[in-house]
């Protein structure tokens, strides 16, 4: 990877690293169903300003159904029923080591040793940060969340066999599947009265908090994303999401009161080095060609 690739994905999971911070207190305001299909439905409209994807419907339909309404779906109500948002942002990140399974099974993808000696200490960090906290709050929240991992990951696969060309447009234009689901499912399991009591009292957080996870969150992180999935290998890309629980568990930290113990930084400080380790940083960055004027998404 390229410096500026680099840049890129740390300031994409940054990015996903602060939702979990907008996602707490949005669901303060928003039943979590239709908190998920207004982040999609304002996202939508975007698809006027862009070219269709230069990919196959199918997976469009597949990476809108697997990041709105499985990946944030099942976040989102996770989090409402009680999971800690600093810990979901740590769970989720079970879709690593799914991604590197899944591209392996369906794209034939061979990780380097240094994919999965990375990921085997960035694994032992988020237990270190994860398990008692995770078992602490209930197997059926924890289970959400790591279904929600599954989502992302299959999402990450859709995209590296896409190969888009025009890799926001794919995002753009696969959030059009998306909302309908959701809003079906708001309707069946929040009901008709909670969803028009939510709609009718907006306030100003709750729409700020829509506009930063659909525009900030899913437009630019995700469109920058799935740009460099397009360029790297899934497992090359992947681990860079391992920054995510950093920002995450410090930004619920600082923001929100959820104060981590010292095993949960330890295990952040090895989140860290199997980033570093997974994707050969270093190594990469060092052996780079410069590529002056290229365009990066």
């Amino acid at each position: 990877m390229t410096p500026r690739d680099v840049f890129l994905a740390i300031a994409a999971a940054a990015a996903w690293g602060f939702s979990f911070v907008v996602i707490r207190l949005g669901l303060g305001e928003l039943p979590p169903l239709l908190f998920a299909a207004l982040r999609f439905t304002l996202v939508a409209p975007w698809a006027l300003l862009l070219p269709p994807p230069d990919v196959r419907a199918r997976l469009v339909v597949i990476t809108g159904l697997s990041l709105g309404v499985a990946q944030f779906g099942l976040l989102f109500v996770a989090i409402d029923i009680g999971m800690p948002a600093g810990i979901a942002s740590v769970v989720l990140q079970a879709q690593v080591p799914m991604t590197i399974l899944f591209a392996r099974l369906t794209l034939a993808e061979r990780p380097t040793a240094a994919a999965v000696a990375g990921c085997a200490v960035s694994t032992a960090g988020l237990a270190m940060i994860g398990i008692d906290r995770a078992t602490s709050t209930g197997i059926v929240r924890f289970a959400l969340v790591i279904g929600a991992g599954a989502g992302w990951a299959v999402c990450n696969i859709a995209i590296r066999a896409a190969q888009p060309q025009r890799p926001l447009s794919l995002i753009v234009w696969s959030s059009l599947v998306s909302p309908v689901p959701l809003i079906l499912l708001a309707l069946l399991f929040e009901g008709p009265t909670a969803i028009g009591l939510a709609l009718g009292r907006l306030t100003a957080g709750a729409i700020a908090a829509v506009l930063y996870v659909s525009l900030i969150a899913t437009i630019g992180a995700f469109g920058v994303w799935s740009a460099l999935l397009r360029r790297h290998p899934a497992h090359v890309v992947a681990p860079f999401a391992l920054l995510v629980p950093v920002v995450g568990l410090l930004g619920t930290w600082a923001m929100l009161g959820e104060q981590p113990p010292g095993l949960e930084l330890g295990g952040s400080a090895l989140v860290l080095a199997g980033v570093g380790i997974a994707s050969d940083l270093r190594g990469r960055v060092a052996r780079a060609p410069a590529t002056p004027g290229r365009s990066t998404i």
